[in-house]
């Protein structure tokens, strides 16, 4: 029974992490199988050590802390613990491996949304100033694996942080009868911690004088997990962790693992010591970054890296790091070209046509200003300060995207509000405008440089008053006046 209800808290086995003897960590394709599992737990269980990735409930949370972290004391231990129990947590505390390092298990007396988990957890440690990161203090659930307990190593720690059991000291079924009965005697409500924590966070947010939005967003300026993620593709993300972290496991992986380490240096990995590498501004850099890593990391799986052919190499993560390139919209009023670049694509797919490539084209500017109008939305309803930077980084679009679409936003006296207008497939924007007496008929104006500064988007036209605009930058905005 004991074996079964240990078994049942790993629900995650498609993949898993291993380590044999004199070997790193390595990620490893599923199922991981029940006997796996209580090999390496049993009392003949030496030398190998397994792990599990994250299922999408759990009934714990893990904090992960390395012998020479900062946090590595009886103090520290002390005030962990005592502020865990402010939010109705119970921090139990193991030494997770012969290297002495710490797991600081937080049991729940149901199963919990691990992203959920995750997000509080890391919100709330960064709000009381503790440093999350790879070797100082790591918080799991995440999207990597964790070794498992009772496994060579494993024991069982006091409030000051000194050994009372080590695994090796009692046999398999008194092992996993005292972890249990942790788990038992231990376990906490996660949605009255929650709230906890919830609580709290206002409470630190009133204390310095600003709104909670404010204070998260400040939280979330330092580098820390935010919950509005862009376009980050989970999937890719962590199959570009794996890729950063082990290399190529088998052959054919090589274009695969360049597109997802992309991916994953583009945001970052803030437990791992990775600076996030955003947009063309870092292309170069992520370029280096990859080509540094697959010389070091290939494994011998890449033929062409075998057989020497770099410039091959280079060209692909050249391409995958400038792809965004190719997205940038443009503002332009001529009608859809046919160009040497459609030609080949045409050749390619003989059954396409100009037709089919610019419906496209349209579908993809309808998602852009999709995004760009819940991102404008969800700033403003969360009362949150509005910026071209956020716009893009919520909507994940280029600044040339963004400014294409300005009728669903517009810039007045350096302040970002909405537009009134309609669009009209981006090639031209009408929009009602409320205009000065400055303004005569089918007048074209600077509306920064002109006398005519007190033209102010609103909903409603004055006297019949109509306008277009004729171009839009950071600096001027252009438009047509007529009665």
């Amino acid at each position: 029974m004991a074996r079964q209800y240990f078994l049942a808290l790993f629900t995650r086995r498609d993949k898993y992490i291993r380590q044999l003897p004199g070997r790193d960590w390595e990620w490893r394709s599923g199922p991981l199988l029940d006997y796996e599992v209580l090999g390496v737990i049993s009392d003949e269980g030496r030398g190998i050590f397994r792990g599990c990735a994250w299922a999408h409930k759990t009934r714990f949370a893990v904090l992960d802390i390395d012998k020479g972290s900062k946090y590595h004391s009886a103090l520290e231990l002390e005030t962990f613990v005592t502020q865990l129990a402010a939010i109705g947590l119970t921090a139990t505390p193991y030494q997770s491996s012969a290297s002495g390092g710490w797991h600081l298990y937080i049991f729940f007396d149901d199963w919990a949304d691990s992203d959920e988990v995750a997000s509080s957890l890391k919100t709330w440690f960064k709000a009381h100033n503790y440093q999350i990161k790879c070797g100082t203090l790591e918080v799991f659930p995440s999207g990597q694996a964790l070794r498992l307990p009772l496994q060579s190593g494993f024991a069982w720690l006091a409030n000051d942080g000194s050994i009372q059991t080590t695994r090796e000291e009692i046999r398999e079924e008194e092992a996993l009868a005292s972890f249990l009965s942790d788990l038992e005697e231990n376990k906490r409500n996660w949605t009255d911690a929650k709230s906890q924590i919830e609580r709290q966070i206002e409470a630190l947010a009133k204390s310095a004088g600003r709104s909670v939005q404010a204070h998260e967003e400040s939280i979330s300026g330092e580098g820390f997990e935010t919950l509005f993620a862009g376009g980050k593709d989970v999937e890719k993300y962590e199959r570009g962790r794996e890729y950063w972290l082990y290399g190529l496991k088998e052959k054919g992986q090589r274009h695969d693992a360049v597109m997802c380490t992309g991916h994953y240096l583009w945001y970052g990995d803030e437990e791992s010591g990775v600076r996030a590498l955003p947009g063309l501004r870092n292309a170069a850099s992520r370029v280096e970054k990859i080509l540094g890593w697959l010389k070091e990391k290939h494994n011998g799986l890449s033929g062409a890296i075998n057989a020497g052919q770099w410039s091959e190499v280079e060209g692909d993560i050249e391409r995958a790091c400038h792809w965004s390139r190719s997205q940038v919209s443009v503002n332009t009023f001529e009608p859809y070209l046919i160009t040497d670049r459609m030609i080949d694509r045409l050749a390619q797919v003989p059954y396409l046509t100009p037709d089919d490539l610019k419906l496209a084209n349209e579908r993809r500017e309808d998602q852009a200003r999709k995004k760009i109008k819940e991102a404008y939305e969800l700033l403003t309803s969360q009362g949150r300060k509005v910026t071209k930077r956020q716009l893009m980084r919520l909507a994940n679009c280029h600044k040339e995207t963004l400014k294409k679409h300005s009728d669903i936003w517009c810039i007045s006296n350096g302040v970002i509000t909405r537009g009134a207008g309609d669009y009209s497939g981006g090639a031209r924007v009408s929009c009602p405008l409320l205009v000065s007496s400055a303004c005569s008929e089918n007048k074209s104006f600077n509306l920064f440089d002109s006398v005519v500064g007190e033209l102010e988007v609103c909903l409603e036209v004055l006297d019949g008053g109509h306008a277009e605009f004729k171009d839009f930058s950071p600096s001027c905005l252009e438009v047509s006046v007529s009665r």
